[in-house]
């Protein structure tokens, strides 16, 4: 009796595997379905929470500084101020797709120093002889799923808001490249 249901099983489990694979594959045929940019996705778990023109947004970048002042490695603070550029790029989005440009484009522009400032502690880290390969790497991840967001941005965004998301795009990019 095992060797029947063994026989029967065991072709009806093979065929299935092969029509799941035969089903998945596309045969050439182009993907014609837009690439969705989820920023949660990306970043989770960062979400806008307060932003800029809220009232305890201040608030919330005095509570960073403060963090940050308490960190005395510079290692560790890079690594800090890795998430704390995700955090202004999520906000930016957020405020982008709002249509406060304005606001959004000062969020953005606060990213975009936080990078620097980063770029800069990795090379004192560096300098001091610490091994930085991992968060040169984690840098490098975030600003490349950075600069996903906001190529996602230029295409959804209509001209006149994207040339500071153009300019931040183009230092993420340099950056991308001093870094590897």
């Amino acid at each position: 009796m095992k060797r029947i249901v063994a026989l029967f099983l065991v072709p009806v489990f093979l065929l299935s595997i092969f029509s799941i694979s035969f089903a998945k594959t596309n045969f050439g045929a182009e993907d014609t379905t837009d690439t969705v940019v989820n920023s949660y996705e990306l970043f989770w778990p960062i979400v806008p929470g307060k932003v800029m023109g809220d009232k305890l947004y201040s608030l919330k970048l005095f509570k960073e500084k403060i963090r940050e002042s308490i960190i005395f490695s510079s290692f560790k603070k890079a690594d800090y101020l890795i998430t704390i550029s995700e955090k202004r790029l999520v906000e930016s989005e957020f405020l982008y797709k709002k249509g406060d440009v304005k606001a959004g484009s000062e969020t953005l522009s606060l990213a975009v120093k936080t990078w620097l400032r980063i770029r800069n502690l990795i090379s004192q880290t560096k300098s001091s002889g610490t091994n930085v390969v991992n968060l040169q790497t984690r840098f490098a991840s975030s600003l490349e799923k950075q600069s996903l967001v906001l190529g996602d941005l230029l295409v959804k965004l209509q001209d006149k808001q994207v040339s500071e998301i153009k300019t931040s795009l183009n230092k993420a990019k340099e950056l991308l490249l001093e870094i590897k």
